[in-house]
């Protein structure tokens, strides 16, 4: 799937407004992508893992940065 800007296993960290509304407090924090989600659209979104906890959610990729 070509046009995505993260690939499978980098790490990512989502970007403060998104962790300040989120209901976890822990899901902010160090997140590794574990798939490209297909779409028909120009938004582009992957499945995350929480390198803490484990738990996975979806994230469009406007919402979360590379980790340096």
């Amino acid at each position: 799937m070509s046009g995505f800007r993260f690939k499978v296993g980098q790490h990512v960290t989502l970007l403060p407004l998104l962790q300040r509304y989120s209901k976890h407090v822990e899901e902010a924090g160090s997140f590794t992508i574990m798939r490209c989600l297909p779409s028909d659209t120009h938004f582009r979104a992957y499945r995350v893992r929480n390198d803490g906890n484990g738990h996975e959610r979806v994230v469009e990729e406007g919402e979360m940065r590379p980790l340096a």
